[in-house]
Parts: C-alpha cells; structure tokens; sequence
C-alpha cells in the first residue's frame, strides 16, 4: 500500500466552476487531499474519502448554524479538522512526514461503504452520528434567479456554487441579501455556452 491515494478537494470540487480556490481551508489550494495509509489498510478507499467529507459536513454543520455564523471560524475549523484527520491516520499530509504514532481507528467490518463512512466521519469528527450529512453533499446545486433574496435577511442557504451543503457555505460563502444579478447569471451562462462550444468545435475537429 502506498500513500499515493487521493480524492478531490469535497470544497473545491463543488465550487462554480469547479475552480480552486487558492485559500481553500480544505485543501489549501491543492485542489487534492491524500488519503492515510493507516485508513486504507482497514477501510475501503470509497468508504475513507466519503467518511473525510462528511466530517466535514458535520463540523460544518455546527459551524454555520445559526442565522449570522462566523464563517471566518468555520474556515478555521475545517482548517484544523484537516489536520487531526492526518494525526489520525484518515488523510496524509503532502508536505510533512506521516506522524509516528497514529491513533487506533475503530474495527469496522467494510460490509457497508455508507456505513463505514459515517462511522469514520463520527470518529474524526467527534460528533454525534449525522446520516443527513450524505444527503446534503449528494444535494444538486442549485439555479437561483435574477433578483433572488435570502428570506428575511438570514443567509441564503446555500452557497456561491448554489449547494446546500454547509462546507460549501463555509468554503465558498455567497453574503446575506447580496442580490443575484443579471451580469452573474449571465456569466454562469456564458461560461455554459463556451464550453459547449469548446466541446463542439473538438468533436467536430475529430470527425
């Protein structure tokens, strides 16, 4: 087994346009994060990345419930729950050698891949079990209209990328009664539009 495993950023991959963020809090930038030997030698590989983003989601979760949160400390909070998934043996650091001592994980019988992921994101965590997480990463985004507004003045529920998700709204935050304007939408269109004709053109070049 080498440490050579990785998933997507579970943030950046959900962005508009699914562009990284340099100042990521997930990924730093990487737009990558490695998966842990110790984890892998226990678990399925599906199961490790899907437990990493629901740990996520569930310290999220926390974060960003009320209706004004500090988005500033739910960054640092995804920040730091990063770092303990490498002192755990979960994730694995790109830069810095892999810790000597790697906490026990829990003995979990890979029957079920959810399953598995839920347990490893309460493990990393350290939250009551939320199988709602699951449901909230594999939410759509969604496509919000000119002229759309929070309902009174609370945050608009979902991110700048139009996900429900509350990573999202920590890693990519759309601000409180911020109006979706035509020149945003019609850049989400335009930039619809290029890239099926990106498409198009190579498709035609091939035949």
């Amino acid at each position: 087994m080498t440490n050579s495993v990785r998933r997507c950023c579970p943030a950046c991959s959900r962005r508009w346009n699914q562009v990284c963020a340099h100042d990521c809090p997930v990924c730093n930038g990487d737009g990558v994060l490695t998966l842990g030997v110790p984890a892998l030698l226990k678990y399925p590989a599906e199961a490790v990345s899907r437990g990493v983003e629901q740990a996520l989601e569930m310290r999220a979760t926390i974060d960003m419930g009320s209706r004004a949160p500090d988005i500033a400390a739910a960054r640092t909070n995804q920040t730091l729950l990063v770092a303990r998934m490498v002192r755990m043996g979960i994730l694995a650091s790109r830069t810095q050698p892999p810790p000597e001592e790697v906490p026990d994980l829990p003995a979990i019988s890979p029957e079920d891949t959810m399953t598995v992921a839920r347990l490893i994101a309460k493990t990393a965590a350290e939250l009551p079990e939320d199988p709602s997480a699951a449901v909230r990463l594999a939410a759509p985004p969604l496509h919000y209209a000119v002229g759309s507004v929070p309902v009174d003045g609370a945050r608009p529920g979902f991110s700048q990328g139009g996900y429900i998700n509350n990573m999202s709204q920590a890693a990519d935050p759309i601000e409180a009664l911020v109006l979706v304007t035509r020149e945003h939408q019609t850049n989400m269109h335009t930039g619809d539009r290029l890239a099926q004709a990106m498409v198009t053109r190579h498709s035609n070049a091939r035949s």
